[in-house]
């Protein structure tokens, strides 16, 4: 009965944390041609303690953290974003004005729901119907080694849980068939037979 339990809650262990870390961050690709407006989506719940980022790697693109505060954005996005959190209770998207080539990128909104989390939306810009290709920036490789990074320590994390369950159920069922184990097994001198 036991066993099975702990089966049960293992696998259940299991599936939480890996469906938390491949939904944590949600993906979606948004299409825009050069000098229009794009409204990149982003869907939170209301919260009283507002944090909202948009990021693309580490530069800020627009900020929302207690109020509108646009002090640490990147000087090419300056006048060009605009969010609508201080308007509408829920909604993080962000309007990216004037489109240019260079922000052909996969942007992060970053967002406490109530824990922190965060979607990615890729823009693709294009020139009049036609696709730009621009070269990933340096922060793509960084972002894939900081996911790589956090899959090998989860995956490291949940061996090690598994591996402690299974000794301590084993060392329950030990304890509960008073069966001994490996440690206290007494050592004995084999018998010696003498014939007369």
């Amino acid at each position: 009965m036991e066993t099975h339990w702990m089966n049960g809650s293992m696998w259940t262990i299991l599936i939480l944390l890996t469906s938390v870390l491949f939904s944590a961050c949600s993906k979606v690709t948004i299409h825009a041609i050069v000098g229009k407006d794009v409204l990149l989506p982003c869907t939170c719940l209301e919260n009283k303690d507002p944090f909202l980022v948009w990021q693309i790697g580490q530069t800020i693109v627009a900020q929302y953290i207690h109020r509108y505060n646009q002090s640490n954005i990147a000087p090419r996005f300056q006048g060009r974003t605009c969010l609508f959190l201080h308007e509408e209770a829920g909604n993080c998207s962000m309007l990216l004005s004037r489109v240019t080539a260079a922000d052909n990128e996969t942007f992060t909104c970053h967002y406490k729901n109530p824990m922190y989390s965060s979607s990615n939306i890729t823009l693709i810009v294009s020139m009049h119907g036609m696709v730009v290709v621009q070269p990933p920036s340096p922060e793509y490789g960084k972002n894939r080694v900081a996911y790589a990074v956090g899959g090998i320590i989860l995956a490291i994390v949940v061996l090690v849980t598994v591996v402690l369950m299974v000794r301590y159920r084993e060392r329950r069922l030990r304890s509960r068939a008073n069966v001994p184990g490996p440690q206290q097994v007494e050592q004995t001198e084999p018998l010696e037979l003498s014939l007369v």
